[in-house]
């Protein structure tokens, strides 16, 4: 199961940085999370428990619709969670604290810090096919087939990578100048760039496509090369809004 985005909200919303300082002794919110655009970065669901990141107040989990959340004794920042093979996957570091964090957990209770492979900042995690993806700065492409154990695969860039998704058996990943890369098994990957250097977020995959964007624009692609470019003009995007489609130029770096 990939990062999950709901299907109500724009895709330029909640690009937001998860700010997560974890310690000891889990705290009760009976509360509950806020709206997912308001706080909460990113979720995953596995095994009956919803599991969020968020921006200011750290991870929630929530089952059988008791809410909590957790601090887990590592001072970092958590910007991303995913569920696979039966367990929780969550990824981030700091530039000032700890860097380049992979927490796994099987109940989104008690979190197991990982040993990430490099000291790389890590910002999106995707899960399909069996592997788990991480990636993050300088190019970083972290792999793993059980969560806990990680690899750093060659990128074949050097661009700061900020978002990562799985779908139509195949692995997108992105991030600086347009950067774009390929693979259908994580091992191997192809590298590309937009025809226009744009700041490559959050991807999601959803409903058949790959999904980022910003404030000014939508981006979607069903197989990573071709993109569908939808200019926002206006508080409406149904009503104005210019599209355009172009291709990835792929052949290495």
């Amino acid at each position: 199961m990939n990062n999950h985005l709901s299907s109500d909200i724009p895709i330029v919303g909640c690009l937001l940085a998860a700010a997560v300082l974890v310690s000891a002794d889990p705290v009760d919110d009976e509360r509950g999370p806020s709206p997912l655009c308001s706080d909460v970065r990113e979720r995953a669901c596995g095994n009956g428990i919803v599991v969020q990141v968020g921006y200011g107040g750290g991870i929630q989990t929530s089952k059988a619709g008791r809410i909590r959340a957790e601090r887990l004794g590592v001072r970092t920042f958590v910007r991303s969670v995913a569920f696979g093979q039966g367990l929780f996957v969550a990824v981030g570091g700091s530039y000032i604290d700890v860097p380049g964090a992979i927490l796994t957990s099987r109940d989104g209770v008690n979190w197991v810090r990982r040993n990430a492979a490099n000291r790389m900042n890590l910002h999106q995690v995707a899960c399909g096919g069996g592997i788990f993806v991480a990636a993050g700065d300088s190019g970083t492409i972290l792999i793993s087939t059980n969560g806990v154990m990680w690899l750093a695969q060659p990128s074949g860039t050097s661009a700061s990578l900020t978002g990562v998704a799985y779908g139509n058996a195949l692995f997108v990943a992105g991030g600086e100048c347009g950067s774009i890369l390929t693979s259908t098994t994580g091992f191997n990957w192809i590298s590309g760039c937009m025809e226009t250097p744009v700041y490559v977020g959050r991807i999601y995959f959803y409903d058949g496509h790959f999904l980022f964007g910003n404030s000014d624009a939508e981006f979607a692609s069903a197989d990573g090369h071709v993109w569908r470019r939808r200019e926002l003009q206006g508080q409406s995007i149904e009503n104005n809004s210019v599209e355009k489609t172009f291709a990835v130029g792929f052949g290495g770096q």
